[in-house]
């Protein structure tokens, strides 16, 4: 029970140190940088949790299941470290005025995001977007046992190809010079075309190949969002903007997996896939619609 406990803890201060981390990247990056900061913080957050799971498998092996604990605990000492020398740095920054006062209240940011619609339309499109992605993930390893015959090698592949597209579209979106709102159309295509590939070659080179395509299209998205996010919304309310958005998507991700589980048994999971693929194209069809204020 302990140990659930304090799992319980770290997900809880995870899920506030997540938004306070992105409301504080414009405080500290001028604007037109923005873009390859999120994609730089995107990719190392990527790349330290797969080095820190194959760590923590190689490490496990050799010490004991308390003794990994601790360490594990102490490694928090050094991002407390980081945090003060950051507090030190830019904690006089940022300053509220008597007139954003009210702005101080908890649905502040709700209301801000309700109140606006590129805000609404971009945190609807993370929603959608994570519900589609979930089934894919939660799903792969019944897609690669059941569908393709496969071996647990293939399934790891495939979650690590996934890893490694994310890193590679947060750093290929700053070579694409166009519209956020281009970007965000062209990950949803590139999305729904490696979704329905796959369902339709059924093969484990493909199976591999779109998994890699999907993550990497995951990371266009959450560059653009983040950044669109970042430069639309006042510093004062960011913190509690991206916290509701992070609640949304962290909320539909899950919700997606129990879905796709629970049609699987009665459709198939390839037509679990289908079916995401088509509400991706929808989402697509509705955000050419959306004109996005990026001035």
């Amino acid at each position: 029970m302990a140990l659930v406990g304090v799992a319980f803890i770290a997900k809880i201060l995870g899920t506030v140190f997540d938004p306070a981390e992105n409301a504080l990247i414009p405080q500290i990056v001028p604007t037109d940088q923005l873009q390859r900061v999120n994609s730089m913080n995107q990719g190392v957050k990527v790349c330290a949790q797969l080095v820190g799971m194959l760590a923590g498998g190689s490490l496990v092996a050799f010490v004991s299941l308390a003794d990994f604990v601790l360490i594990n605990g102490l490694t928090f000492l050094v991002s407390l470290g980081c945090i003060v020398i950051v507090h030190k740095r830019v904690g006089h920054a940022e300053q509220v005025s008597v007139e954003q006062v009210q702005t101080r209240d908890w649905y502040a940011g709700l209301a801000y995001v309700y109140h606006n619609p590129m805000l609404r339309t971009l945190i609807l499109l993370a929603v959608i977007v994570n519900m589609v992605i979930g089934p894919v993930l939660g799903l792969n390893i019944i897609w690669t046992r059941g569908t393709l015959h496969a071996s647990a090698v293939v399934y790891s592949l495939a979650q690590a190809l996934f890893i490694i597209g994310v890193v590679a579209g947060s750093i290929l979106i700053n070579f694409v010079k166009t519209t956020f709102k281009t970007k965000l159309l062209l990950a949803l295509t590139t999305m729904t075309v490696a979704v329905t590939f796959m369902v339709l070659t059924r093969s484990i080179g493909t199976t591999l190949i779109a998994m890699m395509v999907i993550g990497m299209a995951g990371g266009f998205v959450n560059v653009s969002l983040f950044t669109l996010i970042q430069l639309k919304t006042p510093g004062e309310l960011l913190g509690r903007v991206n916290g509701a958005m992070m609640s949304c998507t962290n909320i539909s991700m899950p919700i997606g997996i129990a879905l796709g589980g629970v049609i699987t048994r009665y459709v198939g999971i390839a037509t679990v896939f289908i079916i995401g693929s088509a509400i991706t194209l929808m989402a697509l069809l509705a955000m050419s619609r959306v004109t996005l204020n990026e001035a």
